[in-house]
């Protein structure tokens, strides 16, 4: 993969050059994982953008386990290094986990845009989830990467309704409009929001909100959903996001 070739995948995204890269990376990392193990679920943001067909950029590699396995990071380290015997110079910086539910670092590439500073070469972030809360069997899906000289690859990915909710926790946990987009992609995807399910993915937070709460947390991103234009070039006017959302969120206690 050379800089030309990049900018001419750009053009089919809609992603600028360093997502491109980013994206790039990213499916050279999960193809690699993919040979290796069926112990790991991709989830989250990045797996619908893979997997579903969700229309924005996402940077990190979220996973969860399905299969306990006490050389479970040892898969991150091989896959640094098999990127360097593809002929990029990749460092792996752990991040440390005070709280001892989870695992994650970044991969530091010398990629196809790396000019020989520490700024530009490519950060993929991953996050394992160590908190064994997969609650509905995963999926293996096959992932057709647009890349000329890429295979596609199968992973366990979390089912879209496992995903829905815990995007609902996340909503409620954190300020990100891209959360209440990917909400909007799910549910227009048909993904029921199942009562239990989401019911156990919201016993891990303080507090536990009602669906009134919900729907305040995902209206306060209106001031902010014009900064997806980003992540996107297909976001829907939030005219049309709102009233869609609050027809198909339950009324009363979660």
């Amino acid at each position: 993969m050379d800089r030309k070739e990049l900018e001419g995948y750009k053009l089919r995204t809609g992603f600028n050059l360093n997502q491109q890269e980013k994206d790039y990376f990213q499916h050279l990392l999960l193809l690699f994982i993919a040979s290796k193990t069926t112990s790991l679920v991709f989830k989250g943001g990045t797996a619908l953008q893979k997997a579903y067909g969700l229309q924005r950029f996402s940077e990190d590699l979220d996973f969860c386990e399905r299969v306990e396995n006490e050389h479970r990071l040892k898969v991150f380290d091989e896959a640094a290094e098999w990127l360097e015997s593809q002929g990029y110079r990749c460092e792996l910086a752990r991040a440390p986990n005070p709280f001892g539910d989870g695992a994650s670092g970044r991969f530091l590439i010398e990629g196809v845009l790396f000019d020989g500073s520490s700024r530009s070469k490519c950060s993929v972030r991953f996050d394992l989830s160590l908190r064994k809360d997969l609650l509905m069997p995963a999926q293996a899906l096959a992932i057709k990467p647009i890349y000329s000289d890429m295979l596609s690859y199968v992973l366990p990915i979390m089912q879209l309704e496992e995903i829905a909710a815990e995007k609902i926790r996340a909503i409620w946990q954190r300020n990100q409009v891209r959360d209440v987009y990917d909400l909007h992609f799910l549910l227009q995807k048909g993904a029921n929001l199942e009562p239990e399910i989401v019911r156990q993915k919201m016993a891990l937070c303080k507090e536990i909100p009602d669906w009134g709460d919900i729907r305040k947390k995902i209206n306060q991103q209106a001031k902010s959903w014009n900064s997806l234009d980003m992540l996107t070039k297909n976001k829907p006017a939030w005219e049309e996001v709102f009233p869609f959302l609050d027809s198909r969120l339950p009324k009363g206690k979660i």
